[in-house]
């Protein structure tokens, strides 16, 4: 049989190219949330231009790195008439607590910080005129001795008061708390702080100037300052017995909360102290007064409710690790609304990142992300991405511990494990496979099974891998072997990852002590482990990956990157000044590394950055919080997995997105042989300067495959081509290059370069496979046909 189709390649894909596009921007798209990637400390309403049109804003301080849709380091800005939020310059290098507006407009921020912008301001300073500066020029807090500013304060004479655990602040010797009388701090009294104390929370007060709680001398306290010296309202022994929160009324009432009270939250009306009724919740975290004396609290698992004097109204209860430590009146909305702030992802029924909004009628919260771990990811080749760990929930929808998300929405694998997952894979068939802590599960699609004799995972060794014959290596204490009937130990422990290399060996890192030599990477030959190199001393490896020239990458577990290049190691990570935590390859050869940098060389887009042999480039506008785990897409975008561990929030992703991404879609199906269905899958999808790769599987086992491209879609019945095309199949695109490829294992690979010719994106071509059987002696059988892709070409980098 003669086939009546020419052999040729693609390379003339420069030629085909259009008058030529710009390269397109890639970016993570940040959502517009009513959160902060993080946790809130503090809030304060602040006009940024006095008399101007701006409006009242609201100031929100905390420890995060984003807030809404803006990179913001720890101080943020909010616009309640518009929902938007900004940033205040590059915010500070360390935790935000307090936040206060001052009579001259500018505002002043104190915390746990050593700089402010490019300032040095040592725990405290002030935003005016677009930038940041210390108050005066002897120095803040001590942060590098442990002091911290805890709480600002306006008082009755318009000066500021800081409060906190510092010993001295601009040079001055302090017990913990200071006024700024607009040229140099003032000592407020010698005697509010004593062994180990500490200012807690300050408030002004109509009759006493200001009220302070704290730690003195041993004692819990609640301290009035008269202007001269301090007077004890109430004190309490024992060094668990904090008070936490502090709201004065309108009439002078001061509310106190804490650990001390029997109800955890008391009144003083000048006289006397008082329970407040109905108060019966762990603890009150923080307290807010309104104008007409409602009172609204934070408290334990009771969440946000609010008292009118009389009963306890309920905004919904937190999650088992949720705090409150913010509530500010937002007059501006309503008589009755109010935001509130903390550490906490989920408020009543309702998804939450650390910032729910009351206007009076509703409440406003954003979706919180992963209520739980992520530890396991893979990437199917139609695209989608599965995710495995211990969640329980998806911004706000229950998973039991794994995930299926394909680009825009997520998606349950039935009823989901059962038992949490510390390795993935995906089969070449689609069915994915799970390492988790009692056994080996595999999903078909619609129900999960145990693999039989699969041992679960122990301790950190947790990998999994589908090996080029087909068989599954999975490493979840010992390294073991399924050949679709049974085990075999592979005589190797403590493997943290594993990667093929092309030639078919096995590549596999983790823990020095397991492992053969010195090194901590190791190659299986199918036979035997070696050292992939002997001299090697390199520390425990957590993750490894193979470039497509042969080099081996790997993380270590303190996150430098190395690179094997056959005789030599090089780490090549210093540069970022930050751990590395995963690593991935792009078709290009290029690393794409995501971890715990802020920035990226002179660029501060962080937390991503590529590798392209010779230095290291930001990718995209860069991430908003550091990465822990990264998925390469098959079309060439990346999807960022943060734990939360960074922020005290649930996790969440990030993907890039690019304008022009490549794509690939099947057209029609395939027509089904002797090996099974004939499938094509895209592998790597085309991007201009990357290698396209497609497979063919469930092809006949003797013979080979006709691998076609085409620029115009057909349906052409293949009986009416070939006497051995058989019945129901077609050739759906008019050929203009064809090559023959063998088959393995009943599968084919078919690929090429695509050139780094920026006028190529956007352009649309059809892939397909004709597999041929043939009987021993090479006579054709039958020629079947797998389905069309329909791809294209595309940028994402």
């Amino acid at each position: 049989m003669r086939l009546p189709y020419p052999l040729l390649s693609f390379a003339a894909l420069p030629i085909l190219a259009g008058a030529g596009r710009a390269q397109c921007d890639p970016s993570w798209p940040w959502p517009n949330d009513l959160g902060v990637h993080g946790a809130i400390a503090d809030f304060a309403h602040w006009d940024p231009d006095g008399p101007g049109p701006a409006g009242d804003h609201v100031v929100v301080v905390g420890r995060f790195a984003a807030a809404g849709n803006v990179r913001a380091d720890n101080v943020a800005l909010y616009d309640p008439a518009t929902g938007a939020w900004s940033a205040l310059g590059t915010g500070t290098d360390g935790p935000v607590n307090a936040v206060a507006a001052l009579p001259n407009g500018d505002l002043a921020i104190g915390g746990y910080f050593a700089t402010a912008g490019s300032v040095a301001a040592d725990g405290i300073a002030y935003w005016s005129g677009g930038n940041w500066h210390a108050f005066g020029a002897a120095g803040g807090v001590g942060v590098a001795n442990q002091g911290s500013v805890y709480h600002l304060e306006v008082d009755g004479n318009g000066d500021l008061v800081a409060g906190g655990t510092f010993a001295a602040i601009g040079g001055v010797a302090v017990a913990n708390i200071a006024r700024w009388n607009g040229a140099s701090w003032v000592a407020l009294g010698t005697t509010f702080g004593g062994a180990n104390g500490q200012v807690i929370d300050l408030a002004s007060h109509p009759a006493h100037g200001l009220v302070a709680i704290g730690v003195g001398s041993g004692l819990s306290l609640v301290a009035a300052w008269n202007g001269a010296s301090w007077t004890v309202l109430r004190s309490v022994s024992g060094s668990g017995a904090l008070m936490y929160a502090l709201a004065v009324a309108p009439n002078g009432d001061v509310y106190v909360g804490g650990a001390p009270f029997p109800n955890n939250l008391q009144r003083w009306d000048g006289t006397v102290w008082s329970a407040v009724s109905g108060a019966t919740w762990t603890t009150t975290t923080a307290l807010a007064v309104f104008p007409n004396g409602d009172l609204v609290a934070g408290a334990g698992p009771a969440g946000l409710t609010r008292f009118d004097g009389t009963s306890w109204t309920s905004f919904g209860s937190l999650n088992v690790f949720g705090g409150i430590d913010a509530i500010e009146p937002m007059p501006q909305l309503g008589a009755d609304a109010f935001v509130a702030g903390g550490v906490f992802h989920r408020l009543g029924a309702a998804s939450a990142q650390s910032l729910a909004l009351w206007d009076g009628a509703t409440m406003y919260t954003a979706a919180a992300g992963f209520e739980g771990q992520v530890v396991a990811t893979a990437a199917a080749p139609d695209g989608d991405v599965y995710l495995g760990g211990t969640f329980t929930a998806i911004d706000g929808t229950s998973f039991a511990n794994v995930a299926r998300f394909d680009g825009a929405s997520w998606h349950p694998l039935a009823a989901g494990s059962g038992v949490p997952i510390k390795a993935l894979t995906v089969l070449r068939n689609g069915d994915v496979v799970a390492l988790t802590t009692t056994n080996v599960r595999r999903f078909n699609g619609a129900t999960w099974s145990p693999i039989p004799g699969g041992v679960g995972s122990t301790g950190f060794s947790n990998a999994i891998i589908e090996r080029p014959n087909g068989n599954l290596v999975v490493a979840g204490g010992a390294v073991r072997e399924w050949d679709g009937q049974s085990w075999s130990p592979l005589g190797l422990g403590s493997v943290r990852a594993l990667v093929n290399l092309p030639g078919g060996d096995l590549v596999a890192c983790g823990k020095r002590s397991a492992f053969p030599s010195a090194s901590t990477v190791a190659r299986w030959n199918g036979s035997l482990w070696t050292p992939l190199d002997p001299n090697s001393s390199a520390v425990e490896s957590v993750q490894v990956v193979v470039r497509p020239n042969g080099d081996i990458a790997t993380v270590s577990d303190d996150g430098v990157v190395s690179i094997y290049d056959g005789s030599s190691w090089q780490a090549i990570s210093a540069p970022l000044g930050a751990p590395v935590n995963d690593i991935a390859v792009l078709p290009s050869g290029d690393l794409i590394a995501v971890g715990e940098f802020a920035s990226v060389g002179a660029s501060a887009s962080g937390y991503a950055a590529r590798w392209d042999g010779n230095a290291w480039h930001p990718v995209g506008n860069g991430l908003q919080e550091p990465g822990d785990r990264l998925v390469l897409r098959a079309n060439g975008e990346l999807l960022v997995v943060h734990s939360g561990r960074w922020s005290g929030n649930a996790g969440n992703i990030s993907t890039l997105a690019a304008p022009c991404a490549p794509t690939a879609a099947a057209v029609g199906g395939g027509c089904p042989g002797s090996g099974g269905a004939n499938r094509l899958d895209a592998l790597a999808w085309p991007e201009v300067g990357s290698h396209y790769l497609a497979r063919g599987s469930g092809l006949p086992s003797s013979g080979f495959t006709v691998g076609m491209l085409g620029w115009q879609s057909a349906s052409v019945p293949l009986p009416s081509l070939l006497p051995e095309g058989q019945v129901g199949c077609e050739l759906r695109l008019v050929v203009v290059g064809s090559r023959l490829l063998p088959i393995q294992n009943g599968d084919a690979f078919h690929g090429f370069d695509v050139p780094n010719v920026p006028g190529l994106v956007g352009l649309t071509f059809l892939h397909q496979m004709l597999p041929v059987e043939t009987d021993p002696q090479g006579t054709i059988l039958a020629v079947t046909a797998t389905d069309a892709l329909q791809l294209v070409i595309g940028s994402v980098l």
